[in-house]
């Protein structure tokens, strides 16, 4: 029997309690064996949620622990790179949060030290197992809504002031640190479009606008991509709207699907502490998703969300019995769409991508 996989997780905000922390307890054969985190009152809470792992304020102490064999970066985006190669170098397999990093560049530098090294090397896309993406893959492969003509995927809701944020996640209004909406839950939805429709559009349309006092970074993003073929796929990301949108609408030549809302699993982490990954607790409510074809509308039940997926496949990767289902090749080439796109902002002066193809091309 194998024994268990020591995790140490790097940074204790919203991250490390919240997705990685209960995530991690709840799989078996993995177990925290260290937390690293330099602020005081974050310490304590790391004591207290994991009384049987050790506590350190020092990335490199973490990484000479024997204990650990995996190390999960729960840090801001800009030191990605720099904590991957460092723990990929000291023998250590690596969960990256998402973003993976801020280039192409920094992307290829963490995908040679994996190879180098010989470990795993993964990117925590939790919402590849989300409820509403979970189902709209199944009805995508029962070919209800045949030929795909359109996609539009939104996440909106109103900003919080920054003065009510925590610590841990003021970062994230610091353009040093490379956040903003397009590289935050953006960065799920763009992971989902490439695998749906591939890296490599005809045509980019990136709008970013900043309407935060205080924040450096975009408080809304809006992406339209034009494929071969004409596949057109718009992407909204906000903290500037007041109102819900569907969270997503995809048209074909058979029919339309609506979802609304975003899984249930983190708010239900959040308020209770416990994981709900693969119960009927995990998927949309009822009326959540909708049918539209020549025979009228129908309700499509929603499947449940189960993020402990990705976890027991990263035991199972580590362990050499398995790959890893979120690729950092893959990876690597959603930020080759993101470079066409922040110089589509203008936001930077980027190269061209390669082609990837998604699984309606």
């Amino acid at each position: 029997m194998a024994r268990d996989l020591g995790v140490g997780i790097v940074g204790y905000g919203l991250a490390g309690q919240v997705f990685h922390r209960p995530l991690v307890d709840a799989t078996p054969g993995l177990r925290v064996a260290a937390v690293m985190v330099r602020n005081e009152e974050r310490a304590q809470k790391a004591r207290e949620d994991n009384p049987e792992a050790a506590v350190v304020a020092d990335f490199n102490e973490l990484l000479r622990r024997r204990d650990v064999d995996v190390v999960v970066l729960a840090t801001p985006h800009d030191v990605h790179c720099e904590q991957a190669v460092a723990a990929l170098r000291a023998g250590r397999s690596v969960v990256v949060d998402k973003i993976m990093a801020r280039s192409v560049a920094e992307a290829d530098r963490m995908i040679r030290a994996a190879a180098l090294n010989r470990q795993v090397l993964t990117v925590f896309h939790n919402r590849r197992w989300d409820s509403d993406w979970l189902t709209l893959l199944d009805v995508l492969k029962q070919g209800l809504l045949g030929e795909i003509w359109s996609i539009d995927v939104n996440v909106a809701r109103p900003s919080m002031p920054l003065r009510a944020l925590g610590e841990d996640r003021r970062w994230r209004a610091q353009a040093e640190h490379f956040g903003g909406q397009l590289v935050d839950w953006g960065a799920h939805l763009m992971d989902q479009v490439v695998l749906l429709a591939g890296s490599q559009p005809e045509r980019v349309f990136c709008d970013l606008q900043y309407k935060q006092e205080g924040n450096e970074n975009d408080t809304e993003a809006y992406v339209a991509l034009r494929y071969d073929g004409g596949l057109r796929v718009t992407v909204t990301v906000s903290v500037q709207s007041w109102t819900e949108r569907p969270h997503w609408r995809v048209h074909g030549s058979l029919g339309s699907l609506r979802i609304e809302g975003i899984d249930p699993q983190e708010s239900i982490t959040a308020r209770t502490g416990r994981v709900a990954a693969g119960t009927p607790e995990a998927a949309l409510p009822e009326g959540a998703i909708h049918l539209f074809n020549a025979e009228g509308t129908s309700e499509i039940p929603a499947l449940p969300g189960n993020w402990l997926a990705f976890y027991e496949n990263l035991r199972q990767s580590v362990l050499g019995h398995a790959d890893p289902v979120v690729t950092p090749e893959h990876c690597r080439n959603v930020l080759r769409l993101y470079e066409r796109l922040f110089r589509a902002a203008g936001k930077t002066n980027v190269t061209t991508s390669d082609r990837s193809t998604g699984l309606l091309a």
